[in-house]
């Protein structure tokens, strides 16, 4: 074998190891605390989405396309599924659960910044607007209208 092509294998073994090697931060980990901390990571990234379904609204002035949260949600039980699958998980088949916290999440943070939440006494609950953050759209059976409070 000559030495160029030594090297060359050298190199792409080195770079398989170094790339395969658990990482340092992630070696010691618990099974239970290495899924949570995955499904956090999808979390997140579900959430960007949700948002960015809600940006869209805004710009259109419509509600949220339920297509498009839905694509979210679908990736987000898939992925719960997928990282479940690996075994060590403390909590399972909490991604329909998680879904719905990432999607109130995006909705009232997009509210809120964007100054169209409804604030404290507004009617809520029939239209793309939610409570601003703190509030919760709270209505009594037969008692009128709800109201965020």
């Amino acid at each position: 074998m000559s030495l160029s092509r030594f090297t060359a294998v050298f190199a792409v073994a080195t770079v398989l190891l170094v790339a395969t090697a658990p990482s340092p931060a992630r070696a010691g980990l618990s099974p239970g605390l290495r899924c949570a901390f995955d499904k956090q990571r999808i979390v997140v990234k579900v959430t960007g989405m949700m948002l960015a379904c809600e940006r869209e609204a805004l710009l259109k002035l419509t509600g949220v396309d339920p297509a498009c949260t839905d694509a979210a949600t679908g990736r987000l039980e898939t992925a719960f599924l997928k990282i479940e699958a690996k075994g060590g998980c403390v909590a399972v088949g909490d991604g329909p659960g998680m879904a719905f916290v990432a999607e109130r999440f995006a909705s009232q943070l997009a509210g809120s910044l964007s100054g169209t939440c409804l604030q404290a006494g507004d009617v809520c609950g029939g239209g793309p607007a939610p409570c601003c953050s703190g509030l919760v759209c709270r209505g009594i059976i037969g008692g009128g209208d709800p109201h965020c409070g």
